[in-house]
């Protein structure tokens, strides 16, 4: 194959850890716990309902009442 004519050796630039593996381990680490599992279940039961009603979820986000973030 023409683009693989030549090896290419990964080079890393960083001495210290990777922070997007330290994010993911402590995410698996919080979800994985009581309170993280009812936040997942929250979550979903979010999903499900602005996907069962998407003029809700439109509704919820055009709401002027909640103040900006």
């Amino acid at each position: 194959m023409p683009w693989r004519r030549e090896p290419v050796e990964l080079v890393q630039d960083r001495a210290g850890p990777n922070p997007m593996w330290a994010l993911a381990v402590g995410l698996v680490y919080v979800f994985r716990t009581g309170p993280g599992q009812r936040i997942l279940r929250d979550l979903e039961g979010a999903i499900r309902k602005y996907t069962a009603d998407p003029s809700a979820l439109w509704a919820l986000v055009n709401d002027k009442s909640l103040p900006p973030k």
